[in-house]
């Protein structure tokens, strides 16, 4: 039984997003490895652990030992705190910036300590999988070491500009493009983690190319989450005449975009389909606007934010899945769409453009606005018109899925530790011997 120290920053067994990429991690790699479970935030923060205090009183896991890392208590880290929930949505949050940094120097301690006391065998950065902190347990010599999945500097795409507002275009395409592409680029603490690593993996396509042209390593290609079972083994039916069912998960913000899909979908409004729109946010009014607007808001369900049951129960009588977002990386909800066998459409970039292929699903090129709502419009139409085309799509999400269920990744896993810690006994077997 291998021993790791796993580090996430956050973590807990009810919420979604990084909080689920790490708990996936933990309940499954559990099973035949002895994990302890390095991390800061259980749901609302560095220093909240209440969601695992909670888990751990009704639960017993004798493969799983949670360490918690707090930050100090005192009037510096209160005030980093103050301001890092105030900027929360800007593009430079120094006050989380900041705390993520010392948080990390507090992790390294309490690894050093597990390292010391001959409880470790290797050390695993999980989360979160943003590159932009590397941590400092990478600095830790004598031990093996792997990062990832860790997703990149993905650049919006221009063409899309429309979506957001003037000021989130400038934070956008003037800051947050230029920033993320040279930080990953010459980033000392980056270069250092990533040349220290004995395995890395990239959630992208784009992350393990950036990775070889900026840092000449091969990285291991495996999204950040899987599909932990099948909930069905059956294709989606969908017959000539039925209402064509769609759903959209996320929050209604600029990110997420929205409005690509309600443009689109009011190009074919006299179509017989319905959106069911799962989530809240900033634009949740504005899009309820446009679609009052445009006289569609009769064919739209909104939900708002539900909780996880009731998302899988939505997924569940969906003909088709279809993801907006301008950029992140593989995003947990499009796993969780494959679960049910419905086929995804997303935009062509990203972690969906390294999923989704031809027989799964549908990806959209990216041109222009214009090119892109008129994409989704017609192949949404094609769906409509062509009921076949979706049972297909469908049985190819049965097949596809299988090389993204968490078994595999767990294989992969363990023969990544497995190499990891054979190399470095050998190399001290050999140092032992030269004695």
């Amino acid at each position: 039984m291998k021993r790791i120290a796993v580090i996430c920053t956050a973590i807990s067994p009810y919420l979604g997003s990084e909080y689920s990429v790490a708990w996936n991690f933990v309940k499954s790699m559990s099973k035949n490895n002895m994990l302890y479970v390095i991390y800061g935030n259980a749901g609302n923060g560095f220093g909240d652990f209440e969601s695992i205090r909670e888990w751990q009183k009704q639960n017993d896991n004798p493969n799983i030992k949670f360490v918690e890392v707090h930050l100090p208590d005192n009037k510096f880290y209160k005030t980093l705190e103050h301001y890092s929930k105030k900027y929360d949505k800007s593009l430079v949050n120094i006050g989380q910036i900041v705390r993520e940094k010392n948080w990390h120097k507090y992790a390294r301690l309490a690894i050093e300590e597990l390292y010391y006391n001959n409880k470790i065998d290797l050390i695993h950065y999980l989360n979160p999988i943003g590159f932009k902190e590397p941590g400092y347990a990478w600095n830790i010599k004598g031990i093996p070491y792997c990062w990832g999945p860790i997703s990149g500097a993905h650049r919006r795409s221009w063409q899309l500009r429309k979506c957001l507002s003037t000021m989130s275009q400038i934070k956008t395409f003037t800051l947050r493009n230029i920033l993320h592409y040279y930080s990953f680029k010459y980033n000392q603490r980056v270069k250092k983690a990533i040349k220290r690593c004995d395995y890395i993996l990239g959630a992208t396509p784009t992350t393990i190319q950036q990775i070889k042209n900026f840092h000449k390593r091969d990285a291991i290609y495996m999204p950040e989450n899987g599909i932990m079972r099948m909930e069905v083994t059956t294709p989606v039916s969908y017959n000539s005449g039925d209402t064509f069912e769609i759903v959209w998960i996320g929050r209604v913000d600029e990110n997420k975009a929205l409005i690509l899909l309600l443009e689109a979908l009011n190009k074919i409004k006299d179509c017989k389909w319905h959106l069911n729109v799962v989530g809240d946010g900033l634009l949740y009014n504005d899009m309820n606007k446009f679609c009052d607007n445009n006289n569609i808001n009769h064919k739209i369900t909104w939900f708002g934010k539900v909780g996880r049951d009731q998302v899988m129960s939505i997924i569940k009588q969906s003909h088709l899945h279809i993801i907006t977002s301008l950029g992140e990386a593989t995003t947990t909800v499009l796993f969780e769409a494959m679960s049910f066998a419905v086929p995804t459409l997303s935009l062509d970039h990203c972690g969906m453009a390294g999923v989704i292929c031809d027989n799964c699903g549908i990806k959209i090129p990216i041109h222009s606005y214009d090119q892109v709502t008129n994409d989704i419009s017609h192949s949404i139409k094609q769906l409509i018109d062509n009921p076949h085309q979706i049972n297909k799509l469908s049985s190819g999400v049965l097949e596809c899925s299988k090389q993204y269920m968490y078994e595999e990744r767990i294989k992969l896993f363990e023969k990544i530790y497995e190499e990891a810690i054979q190399k470095y006994n050998t190399l001290n077997n050999e140092n032992n011997t030269s004695k």
